[in-house]
């Protein structure tokens, strides 16, 4: 297997319901992809996780707040490219392979944002919103 050109870096915080939804979308890459998972808030619940899905856990020792809860993830990406990944966040399987194409396309950029949607379910049905403000899009 290729080493991987990507990094997710999954914030961690408490106990999401949705976290294993967040990394089983990133395992689900059409490329090899790193996933690592950051905290700031260590339990038994989020080591279960990691170890469940074979993902190693780094726990940022400086509680001071949302920024340096991602700077502190940030410096865990050891590939070319990489993405802070919200515990509440799923990814299409192209995503990865899709910015690495856009930032060999236009190697001169520092960041890449991707198209998104809201995911909204009540039980029973999905609903797809799409952003409504800041919206700019660029085919790859």
């Amino acid at each position: 297997m290729d080493a991987p050109l990507f990094t997710f870096v999954l914030c961690a915080y408490k106990e999401s319901p949705f976290i294993e939804e967040a990394i089983v979308s990133a395992k689900k890459q059409t490329l090899p992809v790193r996933l690592v998972m950051a905290t700031s808030t260590p339990s038994t619940y989020l080591r279960n996780v990691a170890e469940k899905h074979g993902i190693e856990c780094v726990v940022n020792p400086d509680r001071k707040g949302i920024a340096a809860d991602w700077n502190f993830a940030l410096k865990r990406i050891e590939t070319p490219y990489g993405c802070i990944m919200h515990q509440d966040d799923v990814y299409f399987p192209l995503y990865a392979e899709k910015v690495v194409q856009a930032m060999k396309k236009h190697p001169e950029s520092l960041i890449v944002f991707p198209d998104y949607c809201d995911l909204l379910s009540d039980g029973k049905y999905l609903t797809v919103l799409k952003p409504r403000r800041n919206y700019f899009k660029e085919a790859v």
